[in-house]
C-alpha cells in the first residue's frame, strides 16, 4: 500500500477494518456494559485496557497508573484488563470496538502503533483518541559477547558495507526494535529494504538465543537483557538514549551517531467520545500523572517521565504516526 494511501485512510477507513471492528464487537468480549459517568464526564469506574499479556511493559505501566489513581481523590474506581495475541493488534482491535465507552481507556506505546500499521488489515492507534504521553523507555542495542564487533562504530561499519550480512534480531514487525533498526539503517544512507530483521517474539532470553544463532545484533529494553548482561553473555553498543548508571554505550539520542527515534508509552481513550468527556478525562489523568506514585513508577522501571497537553500530544502521535509510516514503506513492509 502507497504511503498517501495510509495518509488518507485518517480521513477514511478501510472497509475491511470495519468489517473487523464491527465483528469484535459483536462478539462476548467486550464488556456489555458501560460505567456511569459523573457529572463531570469522568466515569465511576475506570478499566485500563493492556493490549498485552500480564507482565509485560504495558502491564507494568497500568498496574503503577492504577496504584496513582488510588492515590487521588474523588477518582474513580480502577480496574485492569488484559487482552493478549498478536503482538497487541488483538488487544488495539477489541479497544478501537469500544467507540464512545468513556469508562475505558488503553495503554499504548509506539510499538502498539508501528505494528498495527504494518498490519493487514490495517489497525490505526491514531483511530483512538491521546490523551496523555506518560514515559519514554530506552532500547538497547547487544550484541553476544563473541561477536567481532567491540564498538558501535565497528558494527556501523560493516553494516555500511554490506547490510545483507548483518541480522537485526528484535519484535514484531513494525515494532519499536523494528523501526529503531530501520532508523539507525537510514541515518547512515542504506536502503532500508535490505535491512534484514529476524522478529523474535516474546522478548528476553528468546532474543539472546537467537543471538546465539543467526543474528549479529539485538534490540530490546533494559528489562529484556538485564539477566544476560549480568552474565555477561551479551555486550551493550548502543542505547536509543541513555538513562540507566552503568550502561556504558553510544547514546543514540545526541553526538555522532544520532537517529531520530525515542520509543514512547501514552494513554488513549475510545474513538468517539465527546468534548467534555475527553476534557474529564485529561484533567483526571493529568492528577494521576502528576502523583508521587507515578513518580516513583518512573524510577523503579528506569523509564524518562515525559508530560504533555492533550493538544501537543495530540500532534505528537500524528508526528510519530508519519515517521513510522515512512519507514514501513522505506522497508517494502507497507
Amino acid at each position: 500500500m502507497k504511503r498517501s494511501q495510509l495518509l488518507d485512510s485518517r480521513r477514511n477507513l478501510l472497509p475491511t477494518r470495519r468489517a473487523l471492528i464491527g465483528c469484535l464487537a459483536g462478539g462476548g468480549f467486550l464488556f456489555s456494559q458501560r460505567a456511569s459517568p459523573a457529572a463531570d464526564g469522568v466515569p465511576q469506574v475506570l478499566n485500563f485496557f493492556v493490549p498485552g499479556p500480564p507482565g509485560g511493559g504495558l502491564d507494568r505501566a497500568a498496574q503503577g497508573l492504577a496504584r496513582a489513581c488510588k492515590t487521588v481523590s474523588d477518582a474513580p474506581t480502577p480496574r485492569l484488563e488484559f487482552s493478549p495475541g498478536e503482538s497487541g493488534l488483538t488487544g488495539l482491535a477489541r479497544f478501537l470496538a469500544r467507540r464512545g465507552q468513556a469508562g475505558q481507556i488503553l495503554i499504548a506505546s509506539l510499538s502498539i502503533m508501528g505494528t498495527g500499521l504494518a498490519s493487514k488489515p490495517l489497525l490505526r492507534l491514531g483511530e483512538a483518541l491521546p490523551l496523555a504521553h506518560i514515559a519514554n523507555e530506552s532500547l538497547l542495542l547487544v550484541v553476544p559477547a563473541s561477536s567481532p564487533f567491540k564498538t558501535y562504530r565497528e558494527l556501523i561499519g560493516a553494516i555500511a558495507n554490506d547490510i545483507t550480512k548483518i541480522v537485526f534480531a528484535g519484535g514484531a514487525i513494525g515494532s519499536a526494535d523494528h523501526l529503531m533498526a530501520a532508523a539507525i539503517t537510514a541515518r547512515h544512507g542504506i536502503d532500508l529494504r535490505k535491512l534484514p530483521f529476524m522478529p523474535v517474539v516474546p522478548a528476553g532470553l528468546t532474543r539472546v538465543s537467537a543471538l546465539e544463532a543467526r543474528a549479529s545484533c539485538a534490540i530490546g529494553t533494559l528489562r529484556d537483557f538485564e539477566t544476560a548482561m549480568g552474565t555477561g553473555e551479551i555486550r551493550v553498543l548502543a542505547a536509543s538514549d541513555i538513562k540507566s548508571p552503568g550502561i556504558n554505550a553510544v547514546d543514540l539520542s545526541q553526538g555522532e551517531f544520532a537517529i531520530d527515534f525515542a520509543p514512547w508509552r501514552g494513554i488513549f481513550a475510545p474513538p468517539g467520545l465527546a468534548d467534555e468527556q475527553l476534557a474529564g478525562l485529561t484533567a483526571l489523568i493529568d492528577r494521576f500523572v502528576a502523583s508521587a506514585e507515578w513518580e516513583a513508577e518512573i524510577s523503579k522501571n528506569k523509564w524518562a517521565p515525559a508530560r504533555e497537553t492533550r493538544d501537543n500530544f495530540r500532534t505528537f502521535v500524528m508526528t510519530e504516526e508519519d515517521k513510522a509510516i515512512r519507514r514501513l514503506n522505506a522497508m517494502g513492509v507497507i
